[in-house]
């Protein structure tokens, strides 16, 4: 009696550990880069929700130039104090604005630091409503860098 067996040859089997292992290289890389990617998420969530506060806070005062945002400071959030206040003119004549820069700010909260600069800008008279900005950028460690700016208007 002669019994058939049959088995894998060497190649076969290298070639299926190669695409198992291509396999898992590829799934480790999604990993990773999806964690990143999360992070990212993260930071541009918190780098918005700290100028979303900044702004209204201020728009609460009715965009006064007296506005401190470090009086907002909580253990999670940290804020440094700003600046010197500049004022530069735009414009002349009846367009002429007045930008104020209230000062840059830094905060740190949720393991990241985002600088903050509040700025607004005032036509002169009362008939418009003044514009108040906040830029905010941020560099967190591996994650890119990154900026945007955020403007509402107080009446």
């Amino acid at each position: 009696m002669q019994k058939n067996k049959k088995a894998l040859t060497f190649i076969e089997v290298i070639i299926a550990v190669a695409i198992v292992a291509i396999a898992v290289l590829g799934t480790m890389a999604f990993r990773y880069y999806c964690n990143i990617n999360a992070r990212l998420a993260d930071v541009k969530m918190t780098a918005s929700r700290v100028g979303l506060l900044l702004l209204e806070d201020w728009k609460a005062t009715m965009g006064s130039p007296a506005y401190d945002p470090t009086r907002l400071s909580s253990d999670s959030v940290i804020w440094s104090t700003p600046s010197d206040v500049t004022k530069i003119r735009t414009g002349t004549g009846a367009g002429e604005l007045l930008a104020h820069k209230l000062g840059d700010y830094e905060v740190e909260t949720n393991h990241a630091v985002f600088n903050a600069t509040l700025s607004y800008y005032d036509d002169l008279t009362d008939d418009v409503p003044l514009a108040l900005n906040v830029h905010i950028t941020w560099s967190a460690g591996v994650i890119e860098p990154g900026s945007f700016s955020m403007t509402t208007y107080a009446y």
